[in-house]
């Protein structure tokens, strides 16, 4: 049962497809594509980007080509048709299509193992106990992204090592996840299957995608790196819009040669075109075949699920149900977004001079529905919002006692989830839903009692119901409550390692999966089965003895089940309080004991694990916000960070020294070993006992960490000592456009002048994997001016170029 507490959740980036509408002709051509320029002008304008270029094809046809704003702020260079832009990962359905072709020579196979062609590329993938010993992965698994390796980061943002030299080192990296158990998404794979095709060939990645794609497909402008553009002011600048200096940043495109497989090639708008009209003819373009339908199929084939309703081919995401063919790209400085709806023969490119935005997955409905939907009528809803405008709360996925907001925007119902952003609703359908205007894979209703009040509403994504009680509504329960109490109590799986536990939220029998959420329950069916109210194929069916003792559980999701055993019940004494159980630690003396000590100097070692890079680590650090860390690994890749008050620097081996900003000095504060060492309960704005659990033999309580306007924090502290052993929370990362969770384990604790520090800290996401720095040397006491924590001007190495040397 791999799926089972595997929820699709909004966390990141909310997944987007459009709608599905019948086309409808009372709009001119011309009218539409003029709604479609100025809803597009309204957005790129909402949201800080500078520049745009946008082109259209229907029918075979490019019926629209336009430009939006500047390429270069400061000379107020206009974008024209002629404008190069970054296309990021929508190189992928480049790589992937030039296997394609190779595949229609005789030269490559979707199902042969990469080891054929890379005879040293042996990934050590985790077979689990379902795949057999002699499985190999293929170049089908590759470019579908289900080796379970994540992003293996570090190596694909080393700019100065050879795509060699990237890929033998990919093979040092451990997995994240079973072999083909999961949709993980790895640039790293993507540059394997590119290397391999050039090795096939006899030639290389670069020249394969120009001779065998861009020259019979007619794109006479677009380039397999920005160093291929015959003129770099052809190229336009990359931004990034400053909230609180409400300006632009500069954000200049990198030199990506190394991974450029998976995102180095830059195109016009009107190139881009071309390459859909070689999709929508399934490989043909102006009459002339440059790729079989058989094997164009392929491309367009679901390979493995990504979420459900979603799929990912070969390069391209999927969204069967809706008809949509799509994928974005993202790099530093520049972000696209191409979609296609090949049963109407539409398809569009946005190309977007900053390094993410919303408006590339937004683009999608907004194109479908200025095309295809009614748009002669279009207005705000003529509706009394004032019922719906309120708060509610969130306890599911990421949100730990969240609070949505539901607000009128200008005449449109809009709501707030924490975190992210006001999403504008559409007005509700015949089924009372109202869709998210930026996607319609997502949409909210809301329940009312029998006075017609609002008391709930409800958000439905992914084939999920996540239920928001308003504010201040108690919702009545459906059984006495007394009645449930005999089901509380944590129960356990051996074989999974799982130890849920049933509780009550909202008056209702809940199951509480660590690491996930609370999933309450319906009451029993007739058959005795509690079904799950976010997801109706997970069902619970409790075990009874004669004496009608509950002793364990049955969890069923599909057609497979799984047993757990009941370990222990929950007391009916009164709960402890997180304000009593912090008291017993005395951080607050803690903190002062800190404070008086100096800064301190941690010096060891490093691991990056997804990437497989060893190297050494040092911070010199203080408790009043001044830093200093220098990594140092294999492969010329290196990290130094200083940090005096609110102020910080960044250089790295592979880009130009850059200025941080508030959101990114946070991160490196809570990554500090000293970060949870004092008086940590002084930040926050309120903090809540969530459970008793137990961390690596060790019996901790979790705590939920409230930071007002910041994410809130999840910690597990040792009842023994007040270590805090583990903090969950998310960070927000503009360049994925949203929110990554993390999560860091300290470990191995030492007593240093009074002070308790960790000498092993893991960090953990699933863009770069699982880091863990160990400390053998911690000196205290260090007396420090803020010179001391300015970093040493380095010299960064070259770039590696495609073609400069011998692949």
């Amino acid at each position: 049962m791999k799926h089972i507490f595997s929820t699709y959740l909004l966390s990141v980036v909310l997944v987007s497809v459009a709608h599905s509408q019948e086309t409808l002709t009372t709009s001119t051509l011309e009218q539409r594509l003029e709604h479609l320029v100025e809803k597009l002008e309204a957005k790129r304008v909402e949201y800080n980007i500078p520049g745009m270029a946008l082109a259209v094809v229907l029918d075979d046809k490019v019926i629209l080509e336009h430009s939006f704003g500047f390429s270069n702020l400061d000379e107020e260079l206009a974008v024209t048709p002629d404008t190069l832009f970054a296309i990021g990962s929508v190189t992928k359905s480049f790589t992937s299509a030039a296997v394609a072709v190779l595949v229609d020579d005789g030269k490559m196979r979707w199902d042969a193992p990469i080891t054929e062609y890379l005879p040293w590329f042996e990934l050590p993938i985790d077979r689990g106990d379902e795949v057999e010993e002699d499985t190999a992965v293929l170049v089908s698994d590759l470019l579908s992204h289900q080796t379970g390796f994540t992003r293996m980061h570090f190596l694909a943002i080393n700019n100065s090592i050879s795509r060699e030299d990237t890929l033998r080192a990919a093979v040092l990296a451990e997995p994240w996840e079973e072999f083909r158990s999961e949709f993980l998404y790895n640039n790293v794979q993507y540059l394997a299957s590119g290397y391999a095709a050039g090795v096939v060939d006899g030639t290389d990645w670069n020249t394969v995608v120009e001779e065998r794609l861009f020259k019979p497909i007619g794109m006479k402008q677009t380039y397999t790196s920005r160093l291929r553009a015959p003129n770099e002011e052809m190229i336009t600048l990359g931004y990034q819009w400053d909230e609180e200096a409400e300006e632009f940043d500069t954000y200049p495109l990198r030199t990506i040669d190394n991974i450029g497989p998976a995102g180095s090639i830059i195109s016009t708008a009107g190139d881009m075109a071309r390459w859909i009209q070689f999709h929508l003819g399934n490989g043909v373009i102006d009459g002339e075949r440059v790729l079989s339908k058989e094997q164009h199929d392929e491309l367009w084939a679901t390979h493995i699920e990504m979420a459900p309703g979603a799929g990912y081919g070969f390069g391209w995401m999927l969204h069967d149900d809706e008809g949509v063919v799509e994928h974005g790209g993202n790099v530093r400085g520049g972000c696209a977004e191409l979609g296609m709806f090949p049963e109407e023969q539409l398809g569009f490119v946005l190309l977007m001079n900053v390094s993410a935005s919303i408006l590339q997955q937004e683009s999608i409905s907004i194109v479908r529905d200025s095309m295809l939907g009614d748009i002669s009528g279009e207005s705000k809803n003529d509706l009394d919002l004032n019922p719906y405008i309120g708060k509610y709360d969130a306890n599911f996925g990421p949100f730990q006692d969240a609070t949505f907001e539901v607000k009128d925007k200008d005449g449109a119902l809009a709501v707030n989830v924490p975190g992210q952003m006001l999403y504008e609703l559409k007005p509700p359908d015949e089924a009372g839903k109202w869709y998210f205007a930026l996607t319609n894979e997502v949409a909210i209703s809301f329940d009312m009692n029998e006075n017609e009040q609002v008391i709930g509403m409800k958000m439905y994504q992914a084939g999920m119901t996540f239920e928001l009680p308003r504010a201040g509504v108690e919702i009545e329960p459906d059984i006495p409550l007394i009645e449930l109490q005999k089901y509380l109590g944590a129960y356990y799986n051996e074989e999974k390692d799982i130890k849920p536990t049933v509780v009550i939220q909202h008056n209702r029998l809940a199951l509480d999966v660590p690491g996930q959420m609370v999933f309450e329950l319906y009451p029993p069916n007739e058959d005795g089965f509690w079904v799950c109210r976010v997801i109706d194929k997970l069902q619970l069916r409790f075990i009874e003895d004669e004496q009608q003792h509950v002793t364990g559980l049955e969890m069923i999701e599909g057609e497979e089940s799984r047993l757990f055993n009941r370990v222990s019940e929950i007391s009916r004494e009164t709960p402890q309080t997180a304000e009593h159980i912090l008291a017993a630690f005395d951080l607050q003396q803690r903190g002062e004991t800190l404070d008086s000590l100096g800064a301190f100097r941690f010096d060891g070692t490093a691991y990056l694990k997804q990437s497989g890079l060893h190297g050494t680590h040092s911070i010199l650090v203080d408790t009043s916000g001044r830093f200093l860390g220098e990594s140092d690994f294999e492969n010329s890749l290196w990290f130094h960070t200083s940090v005096v008050g609110d102020e910080g620097t960044m250089h790295t081996s592979f880009i130009e020294p850059e200025e941080l900003d508030a959101n990114q000095l946070k991160i490196i504060q809570i990554g500090s070993p000293l970060a949870w060492a004092g008086n940590w309960p002084s930040q926050c704005s309120a903090i809540r006992l969530l459970d008793e659990e137990e961390f690596e033999g060790k019996a901790v309580w979790t705590l939920l960490l409230d930071y007002g306007d910041d994410p809130a924090k999840t910690i597990a502290i040792d009842q023994k000592t007040g270590d805090v052993l583990v903090v969950k929370s998310k960070n927000a990362i503009p360049e994925i456009g949203g929110f990554l969770p993390y999560k860091l384990v300290y470990r191995d604790f030492e007593e240093i002048d009074g002070v308790r520090v960790p000498t092993r800290i893991t960090e953990q996401n699933e863009m770069t994997g699982a880091s863990e720095s160990t400390y053998g040397t911690i000196e205290s006491g260090i007396e420090a001016t803020d010179d001391a924590f300015k970093l040493e001007p380095r010299e960064r190495p070259v770039p590696w170029i495609a073609g400069a040397d011998t692949e």
